[in-house]
């Protein structure tokens, strides 16, 4: 029978041995590993700087030989995209098309649109739909179009805004049927990508509104785009007959429409609305009834006694913004004994317009 000795000579001490070889082995692999990992970044993050500079440097004085620069090869095409969408923020007009077709010549177009073309991962999908919409041609177009069926979400919204940068009108319905059908989206959202269409979209969006097969978030979204962006016509178009809507937001979006029209409102339609019982949509109806003329005191007089004091509160500043008559009337509002009456006299005092006697 053999000794413990011999079994720790014969057994263990080989077995710990391999095992500490293995271990300094695998050590030494995630060394070396991390090593060439490192190097790798450290020439990337290297190569990527140097492009950047280079780009920055042809902006301000165009260099001869940019091709042989910042396209060596493929790779280099991804630190383009990584270093392009901050310098195209910062210029514009002229400069800005210049770069955009150096690109284009230097082969950064024609590998964009085949990253468009072969889907690798959502986030480098999406980066490739929102480097598109700088070049608004037909072909860019059509695959964003195609992209507002894609199945991942995050790559259909980035179609869905980079179509609506192009600011072409004839991709409004295309557009719009998408937002419709993605209920995971708020109005405000939806609004946003309809503001980067640009005004000329106020007839599209009155049509929109005018449409029945419509969900109230979309309708929401295109009368708030409207109010903020289209013609007074278009928007008294669309908003009166919205008024007296059963939504609270959207009797709301309606006077604020009005409002941002700064055009005169029937004084029915005030007198409507100060009666509502949801507070914005009062809060609006006093900017609509500044912009009418004659001032409609009644209106003002019994928005300033609204139990509400951000009510009172918006009184002051629109009879203020209204200049002298605005400010008339809001002396003969202190002179009287109520909570509108005090009201009056703080706002005054404020502005340094009150001077106690009343």
């Amino acid at each position: 029978m053999p000794s413990f000795h011999d079994i720790v000579a014969t057994y263990i001490w080989p077995v710990c041995g391999a095992f500490a070889l293995f271990s300094v082995t695998i050590f030494m692999s995630l060394v070396l590993a991390r090593y060439f990992t490192d190097t790798r970044k450290n020439k990337s993050e290297v190569r990527k700087k140097e492009i950047e500079q280079r780009v920055s440097q042809h902006i301000e004085t165009p260099l001869d030989n940019i091709n042989e620069i910042i396209a060596r090869n493929k790779r280099d095409f991804k630190y383009l995209a990584e270093v392009i969408p901050p310098l195209l923020r910062e210029i514009e007009g002229d400069v800005r098309y210049s770069l955009l077709a150096t690109l284009k010549d230097v082969g950064f177009y024609d590998w964009l649109i085949n990253e468009l073309s072969h889907y690798r991962s959502k986030h480098r999908h999406t980066a490739a739909v929102t480097l598109a919409r700088h070049w608004p041609d037909e072909n860019v177009k059509e695959i964003l179009r195609y992209h507002l069926t894609h199945s991942h979400p995050l790559v259909k919204q980035s179609a869905i805004v980079a179509l609506a940068t192009t600011q072409d009108v004839t991709q409004f319905p295309a557009v719009a049927r998408e937002c419709k059908q993605l209920g995971i989206y708020s109005y405000p959202i939806v609004c946003d990508v309809f503001q980067k269409f640009g005004p000329g979209i106020s007839k599209n969006l009155v049509t929109l509104l005018e449409s029945e097969n419509i969900s109230l978030e979309t309708k929401m979204a295109a009368l708030m785009a409207l109010g903020q962006m289209g013609n007074p016509e278009h928007i008294l178009k669309a908003a009166i007959p919205l008024y007296n809507h059963p939504h609270h937001q959207m009797r709301a979006l309606s006077f604020r429409a009005l409002a941002h029209a700064k055009a005169p409102v029937p004084v029915e339609l005030l007198h409507f609305g100060m009666s509502d019982a949801y507070w914005r949509v009062k809060r609006y109806v006093v900017d609509c009834a500044a912009n009418t003329l004659p001032l409609p005191e009644d209106v003002f007089i019994t928005m300033m006694e609204d139990e509400n004091w951000l009510i009172g509160l918006q009184v002051g500043f629109a009879l203020f913004s209204a200049g002298m008559p605005g400010i008339a009337l809001l002396h003969d509002i202190a002179k009287n004994p109520t909570r509108g009456g005090h009201r009056a006299q703080m706002l005054l005092a404020e502005k340094g317009a009150y001077n106690g006697l009343a």
